[in-house]
């Protein structure tokens, strides 16, 4: 009998991305020096057009670093690389005029989904929710450190330091705990 279990973990990008907008918005608050005016206007709005590809592509390596954190365990993945970027929207409905014609503004956002299926021996369950949490940590704050890099460059360090060096090491950590570990005398006594 296999003690390997199933682990499936889904991330709603939605999420993902309102934590990215919450962020940005606070930094820009801190932001307080006119000469600074342009920069704290392009952190406000991390999804417009001009910015939109930064936060989509810091996505997609987020979530390539994590699959390469879980690699022993991944079920699923890439099996050919066409460099095509994670999309954090999958559809957008317009409000529509009179006429019957789409109009400029947004009337729903679908946002994609990420799922991780995970194939773990002895797996602790009681830490998949810490897991999945720290797996957006990460996703987060990998990807705020991308998008401040070239305009907060001190935030940018902060959520650098975060993903690499306390997010990550956690989620390496996570993955690999058990419930009980084989007590294993060496092969050659």
């Amino acid at each position: 009998m296999s003690n390997e279990r199933k682990i499936t973990l889904s991330f709603d990008l939605e999420q993902v991305a309102n934590d990215i907008l919450t962020k940005c918005n606070l930094i820009s608050k801190i932001i307080k020096e006119e000469a600074l005016e342009d920069i704290r206007a392009s952190v406000q709005e991390p999804d417009n057009p001009e910015t939109r590809s930064i936060i989509n592509r810091s996505v997609t390596e987020a979530f390539g670093n994590v699959k390469v954190a879980c690699q022993r365990y991944l079920h699923t993945g890439r099996t050919e690389d066409n460099n095509v970027l994670e999309q954090m929207v999958s559809n957008i409905t317009y409000v529509l005029d009179n006429h019957g014609d789409p109009t400029d503004e947004i009337d729903e956002i679908e946002y994609e989904t990420i799922t991780l299926e995970l194939y773990i021996p002895n797996f602790n369950t009681s830490v998949t929710d810490g897991l999945k949490s720290q797996i957006h940590k990460y996703v987060v704050d990998y990807t705020m450190g991308r998008f401040l890099q070239d305009q907060v460059a001190d935030k940018a360090a902060e959520y650098k330091a975060l993903a690499d060096g306390e997010d990550y090491p956690r989620i390496v950590k996570l993955v690999n705990s058990r419930e009980s570990y084989t007590a294993r005398k060496p092969s050659w006594i």
